[in-house]
């Protein structure tokens, strides 16, 4: 199987896109979540079967944005590879950090298993997968293509991410470019998109 997406299937379309990132492109970090993103939260899944992909996805993402000459074409890995590499390493990181949690707190185990007992019987729960499911194909479906009309690209991507569920700053903030402000810039332009974007999906309801 391709390490990767459809969208940037082969290495110069990568390679182009961690050039333009070195250089400052402002285009494209947006345009570097949009493509991995979810691509990378796929795979790691499929392997690890975490709830821990999409942080780790995100982390790598953001890593490679705040330091695009981590990557170095010349050593023969794509840009896909890299950041899957990359996510992987974070992603066991943070399981390994959930466990030494987990061991350190074992004093509260009974009653903190009495709570995630019932938090994780009612996410097995068929039905309100089914009914999760069905709400995020109807928006998907039905209201993002109202939505989207005039929008800029990056402002699709942070609705796309907003839609599955995403609520980290970081990451909304690199989908429509604004990863280059300082982390106060970024939660209010942030929470001014997500204003102008809840009015539209108000509206296209």
């Amino acid at each position: 199987m391709s390490d990767s997406p459809q969208i940037l299937r082969t290495s110069e379309q990568q390679a182009a896109l961690h050039a333009r990132l070195v250089a400052g492109d402002p285009v494209a970090p947006a345009e570097l979540a949009a493509a991995f993103l979810d691509h990378l939260i796929r795979r790691l899944d499929r392997k690890h079967r975490s709830d821990l992909c999409g942080e780790a996805a995100g982390d790598a993402i953001m890593a490679l944005i705040k330091n695009p000459k981590s990557y170095d074409p010349a050593r023969g890995k794509t840009l896909g590879g890299y950041l899957y590499m990359s996510a992987e390493g974070d992603l066991l990181n943070l399981l390994r950090k959930e466990k030494r949690h987990f061991h350190k707190k074992e004093g509260d185990a009974v009653e903190l298993g009495r709570h995630r007992g019932n938090h994780r019987e009612e996410e097995a729960d068929p039905a309100l997968a089914l009914i999760r499911e069905e709400q995020v194909s109807t928006a998907k479906n039905e209201l993002l293509p109202a939505v989207c009309a005039g929008l800029s690209e990056g402002e699709i991507c942070f609705l796309e991410l907003m839609v599955e569920g995403e609520r980290r700053t970081g990451i909304l903030a690199a989908a429509c470019g604004l990863s280059g402000l300082p982390k106060n810039e970024q939660a209010a332009a942030v929470k001014r998109l997500k204003d102008k974007l809840k009015k539209r999906i108000e509206r296209a309801r």
